[in-house]
């Protein structure tokens, strides 16, 4: 309650003192609430090294958006070493429980070879999974990789498609994507 300021003022230092209490007990949501609040310096200094201990925490509990901000630490290397493949690790944890973001994040991994050997069928998959749970950039990744027939049959009309209407969900992106491969 503190954390929200339900009912009462928000104070983030009271929110770390009850979430701390917590998290020594295991409670992976405390754990990765104060994972985001060492990340964006709320109620503490700032500091990914402990967030990235609390989101690793939380993560072994299975908490899906612990392993996803773990992936994403590890692949800028905010508080851990930067490492592709420890980032596309953590991303597959939170695609296997069906994350969209995670899947979008790990389909760039296989496509661009990073952490992961290269494979553009694999990132078609991934893409598709995310695409299908709405995630707009998933979809105007798919899209880029119809129309370039990679890890999947060319078909610029689909992929055209596919990237207009990630472009009208506000992708970034995606207007620079129908440029390169729409403009005929």
């Amino acid at each position: 309650m503190y954390f929200e300021g339900l009912g009462i003022p928000q104070d983030f230092a009271k929110a770390v003192t009850l979430l701390q209490k917590a998290a020594d007990q295991g409670e992976a949501q405390a754990q990765f609430t104060l994972a985001g609040m060492y990340a964006r310096g709320q109620g503490v200094p700032k500091d990914f090294a402990k967030a990235a201990s609390f989101y690793q925490e939380a993560a072994d509990h299975g908490n899906t958006m612990a392993q996803f901000n773990l992936g994403i630490l590890y692949e800028s290397g905010q508080g851990v070493p930067q490492d592709p493949a420890k980032a596309a690790e953590f991303y597959q944890k939170a695609a296997d429980q069906g994350f969209a973001q995670a899947q979008n994040a790990l389909g760039v991994h296989y496509e661009r070879g990073l952490g992961v050997p290269k494979n553009p069928a694999k990132a078609f998959e991934l893409y598709k999974k995310a695409a299908d749970e709405g995630f707009a950039l998933g979809q105007s990744n798919l899209g880029a990789l119809y129309c370039q027939g990679l890890g999947v049959s060319k078909d610029v009309k689909k992929g055209c498609e596919l990237i207009r209407d990630a472009l009208l969900k506000g992708v970034d992106g995606a207007q620079e994507a129908l440029k390169r491969y729409c403009s005929n």
